[in-house]
């Protein structure tokens, strides 16, 4: 019969636990998404719950980037690990990191969403932020120019049924009007300043993809 004997052994202590999440469904993200710590070289594990495990990290503050791949914007958040310091984080907590998605995510049907091209005349505006006045998210164009904003709260009393048009074939449409007007997308900032403060309204149909491009 074989014997079995433990000839040696050693032990790691869990750093940081990082629960990556999608922003529009919830859950796991999908696709190729990536956590690393900017200043270690240390790798992840991946556990069975989709937590992404650091071990023995240096006791100091970290910051945690996230590759989101094709389908999410990337995301950092930073973390302090000096016990000494009061702000230290608590190795049994998860750090969450919340991902949003690019024009390329795979949004479910029913989902109210605004998809378009931020123009500069006939110009693409790359990296420019783009909000929708009263909602807190942005969102940051693309290389091409591109943006998507979706709406995940939509109340019944901010929608309006608007008629069908017999003289041109228009159906009757659903839209979101907060306060009677339609939602003012407007550009907070771009990467040569020239666009802050830019304003615009947009027809958007609830439940459903509308395709507008912004242009200044």
């Amino acid at each position: 019969m074989s014997e079995w004997r433990r000839v040696a052994g050693f032990s790691r202590d869990l750093s940081l636990a990082v629960a990556v999440t999608d922003g529009v469904v919830g859950g796991a993200p999908v696709g190729d998404v990536r956590v690393r710590i900017e200043e270690s070289d240390v790798r992840p594990i991946r556990n069975p719950s989709s937590y992404y495990l650091f071990f023995d990290l240096p006791q100091e503050s970290v910051t945690v980037a996230v590759d989101g791949g094709g389908r999410y914007r990337d995301a950092s958040t930073t973390v302090n690990l000096d016990p000494a310091a009061t702000d230290t984080h608590d190795a049994g907590e998860a750090v969450e990191v919340s991902l949003e998605p690019t024009p390329a995510y795979p949004f479910p049907a029913g989902l109210t969403r605004v998809r378009g091209t931020l123009l500069d005349g006939e110009t693409p505006v790359e990296g420019a932020t783009v909000g929708v006045t009263g909602h807190s998210r942005t969102v940051t164009t693309t290389d091409a120019g591109e943006f998507v904003h979706y709406f995940d709260a939509i109340a019944s009393a901010d929608v309006e049924w608007v008629d069908p048009d017999p003289t041109d074939d228009e159906p009757g449409r659903r839209l979101y009007r907060p306060g009677g007007s339609d939602p003012t997308f407007e550009v907070s900032d771009s990467p040569d300043g020239s666009l802050g403060g830019f304003q615009t309204s947009v027809e958007v149909r609830v439940g459903t993809l509308t395709t507008h491009d912004l242009t200044y």
